[in-house]
């Protein structure tokens, strides 16, 4: 834990945020319990959220579509609802209301991905029927607005990460994936894409509790991405990053002592292989966050509870006045 992280947790006990609050360059709403489970990942779009994870007793999958009212600093939710089987989901939004979802199988170290569209009105997603498309574990996938795809994953062996690439069919029904790359070594992986062209990832190191990320470019219709070099940025467990176009991005991580909660906000350096990360700042407690962001700046982050199998959310903005770093 850095000298900053250690003064900031000295006094600070509320496990649940009960109003908004400045940290840093973020503004976070309260934290509010939407659900019951474990591993949550949310994909923000405009207003539309998508949010899918695992049951707290099965290995049944669930999604729900939200409803971001950025005003309020609130997801209006609908119903959760089963959409398969299996263990670490990840989900993107994309063109259209397409969604795109990848995990891992509960009996094996198999890869798997549906495709889906959501229909706003019924607050439902209609999915296409689950295709594997590799061996591997705790997957994450991201897209852009034009239907470009980029997963990442923990090999099913060696804690080795491999990237693909994949396109939306025109049909909205398939994903056309190009061959797994290895671009590093590590574990839990995620990916966000930060505007065109450009990919943020982090990861944390096998066995050192200590977290790494790259920048990488991928213009449309690339099959490769150009990765720059793994960069050390804080010590912690499972984070997760999410972007804005313009460069702005946001990483949440658990402490690797205890159970709470963390987050950087940075931007793509001029060079854009390098991210200018704020400190990291405590805001809240509990396991495996992760975080959407919209295009716009919209910010969506769920976590299960250090406790019990409940899922939270909190919703957040960028402050007002805080210019991307050049």
């Amino acid at each position: 834990m850095n000298r900053t992280r250690a003064l900031q947790a000295v006094g600070l006990s509320v496990a649940v945020l009960t109003a908004a609050v400045v940290h840093s360059d973020v503004t976070w709403s309260k934290s509010v319990q939407y659900d019951g489970g474990k591993t949550p990942t949310v994909s923000v779009l405009g207003d539309l959220v998508v949010e899918v994870h695992k049951s707290g007793g099965l290995d049944t999958l669930w999604y729900r579509v939200g409803r971001l009212d950025p005003e309020a600093m609130t997801v209006i939710w609908n119903k959760s609802v089963q959409y398969d089987s299996g263990v670490r989901p990840s989900v993107a939004l994309g063109p259209g209301g397409a969604v795109v979802e990848v995990h891992e199988s509960e009996g094996a170290d198999t890869l798997w991905y549906h495709v889906g569209r959501v229909d706003p009105a019924r607050g439902a997603i209609q999915w296409s029927k689950s295709v594997k498309y590799d061996n591997g574990r705790h997957p994450s996938v991201t897209m852009d607005t034009d239907g470009n795809i980029l997963e990442v994953h923990v090999s099913d062996g060696f804690p080795n990460l491999w990237y693909h690439v994949g396109r939306l069919d025109p049909s909205g029904n398939s994903v056309t994936w190009s061959k797994s790359i290895k671009y590093d070594t590590g574990i839990n992986p995620t990916v966000a894409f930060a505007g065109p062209g450009v990919v943020v990832e982090v990861h944390e190191s096998e066995g050192a509790d200590t977290l790494w990320y790259h920048v990488g470019r991928l213009e449309s219709g690339d099959t490769v991405v150009e990765w720059g070099k793994s960069v050390r940025f804080d010590t912690g467990v499972t984070a997760t990053i999410g972007a804005r176009e313009g460069g702005r991005v946001v990483e949440v991580h658990k402490s690797e002592a205890n159970d709470t909660l963390w987050y950087h906000t940075g931007a793509l350096a001029s060079d854009s292989f390098s991210i200018d990360w704020g400190e990291s700042v405590r805001y809240d407690r509990g396991v495996g966050p992760a975080i959407g962001v919209g295009a716009r700046g919209e910010i969506v982050e769920v976590h299960k509870s250090q406790n019990v199998d409940t899922l939270w959310s909190h919703v957040g903005s960028f402050s007002e006045g805080v210019a991307k770093r050049d």
